[in-house]
């Protein structure tokens, strides 16, 4: 864990070096400021929403790739954008019709014009590659340049404009038949990207005789602010190296970078555990009044929860890769689409697909993670075992038919390893930040990986008092400066009654004190590690319907996991102190 975190000196330099960097952006908008804000919309043209550049230039460079052939672009068009790049069309007058996309930049999940000239570049190459070199369906690129030192003036990759429609709006009304058909392709697709093979672990660029791994531009080293971090981002000749960087990458996240609504021992509720919308919002909004106390998400007890996260997804992972058949340091690393999505499919009336987008972050990457299903309709939801059973007879398929040349060997080890994929899905997606919320994904890999260990909870109480954790929550204590600021802020347009109940649940849960001195006698002593859940907002809904009863916060097994539990009784809206606070058996 030393190693984990450096020097604490370290990290305070790092923080310092964050905040420089966001006001070296600030003092740079003022010398070029964004004219969406210093133009009124009706003096400039809305397609010069997110940059300006010239269309003339454009429409020339289009033109002459063409063989001449005139085209149009309306400078009335708003650009239309995603999280990383804005796009707008260019139409010729034969109908057909090409885009510009470029990047957001400073608008974008990553505002760095350094990284986003990387990722604009290996997405140009990988797009030309992989039409070159497979039978997946891609946009075409006809040019592009990395940086704005060209006619344009702005970063672009100018390509063709995938053909059908986007899979987003038709896939909540689709039939479990077309759907399976959409994992089936998925499927075979996968197993073409397992058809290209490198040696090493990172993203294509240009070289001087072609294509070339470089730098791993993967999600887990850049987005969620990564990009700042001085992380070893390849290339990787072994799945060792690969992983090492990315757990890295999670931990100083954890101890650095803002962490949203990733709190690890009060995942934030779902939508699907209430029986309506309406249960849904207070419980919602419960949520947020417990975690808004002492800034839980960005405290350092919660940073800690992480960094035990990342020790035992470090265990995991090698307990699963060394239980499994697939031996990856010995095997060729293969193409992976981190994205695949219902925004990022297109298809046609019959379902087929006809083209996939966004490859920008696509890296090769070890074959047991090459091989995972998607997540559907978003990367992060994890699919139906029926829908995952259609992907692996997609790819199966595509490996056994009789018109590929694959090595027969190597297509039954990689059928076999798919069926074990599942692990690494979770791996990722935990590594990544790339989930809707961390505990149960957390608490699957551990009854899958540890069958004949005790509850995961119980494993976080005991690190929770080890030296080693106890140590890194002390430097994490001593870095961190949050104020009552946000908390004031968040209740002030709140009720006394919110502000008490969520302080009284802060206390029962022990939660600045998890990580106490050895022997400390307290209310959890006897319990696991604390957790919200549905359980206790469906119970806190109910106490809050009945506004002059007691309050009664009884945090019991179905929450804790252990047959302790502590109770507050007291009207609501009134103090409490540690002398209204009890332990007890049932």
């Amino acid at each position: 864990m030393a190693s984990a975190l450096g020097d604490p000196l370290l990290l305070t330099v790092h923080q310092h070096g964050t905040l420089y960097r966001r006001l070296h952006r600030l003092v740079e908008w003022f010398k070029d400021p964004d004219p969406r804000f210093v133009l009124h919309s009706s003096q400039r043209p809305k397609i010069f929403r997110y940059a300006k550049f010239n269309i003339d230039a454009l429409c020339c460079l289009a033109s002459g790739l063409r063989g001449g052939i005139s085209c149009h672009c309306d400078s009335s068009q708003a650009p239309f954008s995603g999280s990383l790049n804005w796009a707008i069309s260019i139409i010729f007058l034969d109908g057909v019709e090409w885009l510009l996309r470029s990047p957001l930049n400073e608008n974008g999940v990553i505002p760095c014009p350094r990284t986003n000239s990387m990722l604009l570049e290996s997405e140009a190459v990988t797009l030309k590659y992989l039409r070159s070199n497979s039978f997946i369906p891609v946009p075409e690129v006809f040019a592009y340049s990395c940086s704005k030192e060209n006619d344009i003036g702005i970063p672009y990759i100018l390509m063709s404009k995938a053909p059908g429609s986007p899979l987003q709006p038709r896939w909540t009304h689709m039939s479990s038949d077309d759907k399976a058909k959409i994992l089936r392709q998925l499927g075979s697709i996968t197993w073409q990207l397992c058809q290209l093979k490198f040696d090493q672990i990172g993203s294509l660029f240009e070289g001087p005789r072609g294509p070339v791994i470089k730098t791993c531009l993967a999600r887990g080293l850049l987005v969620c602010e990564r990009h700042t971090l001085p992380l070893n981002r390849g290339p990787f000749t072994s799945t060792i190296d690969f992983y090492k960087a990315l757990i890295s990458a999670f931990q100083e996240h954890a101890s650095l970078l803002p962490l949203n609504a990733h709190c690890f021992l009060a995942p934030f509720p779902l939508p699907e555990e209430f029986e309506d919308s309406n249960q849904f919002e207070r419980a919602r909004d419960r949520w947020h009044d417990f975690v808004a106390i002492d800034s839980k998400i960005d405290g350092f007890d919660n940073r800690t929860d992480y960094m035990i996260v990342s020790d035992l997804l470090a265990d995991m992972r090698e307990k699963w890769v060394r239980d499994t058949s697939l031996k990856e340091d010995s095997c060729y690393f293969s193409l992976h689409h981190p994205d695949i999505s219902v925004n990022n499919i297109f298809i046609d009336e019959e379902y087929n697909i006809t083209c996939l987008i966004d490859w920008a972050f696509c890296s090769s990457v070890p074959l047991s993670l090459a091989i995972t299903e998607p997540g559907l309709p978003q990367s992060r939801h994890e699919l139906p075992e029926v829908f995952r059973e259609e992907f692996r007879r997609g790819f199966s398929e595509a490996a056994y038919s009789t018109s590929n040349r694959a090595d027969p060997a190597e297509n039954t080890l990689l059928c076999r390893s798919l069926q074990l994929s599942r692990p690494m899905w979770l791996i990722s997606r935990l590594l990544s930040f790339d989930t809707v919320v961390d505990y149960p994904v957390l608490n699957d890999l551990w009854v899958i990986t540890n069958p004949n260990k005790g509850h995961l909870l119980e494993e976080f109480k005991i690190r929770q008092s080890q030296d080693t954790y106890m140590g890194v929550h002390a430097l994490l204590k001593e870095d961190d400066d949050h104020s009552r600021a946000a908390e004031e802020k968040h209740f002030k347009k709140g009720t006394q009654v919110d502000l008490t109940v969520a302080r009284k649940l802060t206390l029962v849960s022990q939660w600045s004190s998890r990580y106490g001195q050895h022997g400390i006698v307290g209310l959890r002593v006897a319990s696991s590690a604390f957790k919200t859940g549905e359980a206790l907002w469906k119970w806190i809904d109910r106490s809050r319907a009945i506004r002059k009863e007691p309050i009664v916060i009884q945090v019991k097994s179905r929450i804790c996991g252990t047959n302790a539990f502590e109770k507050l009784e007291r009207p609501l809206g009134t103090k409490l102190d540690n002398r209204a606070l009890e332990a007890s058996k049932p």
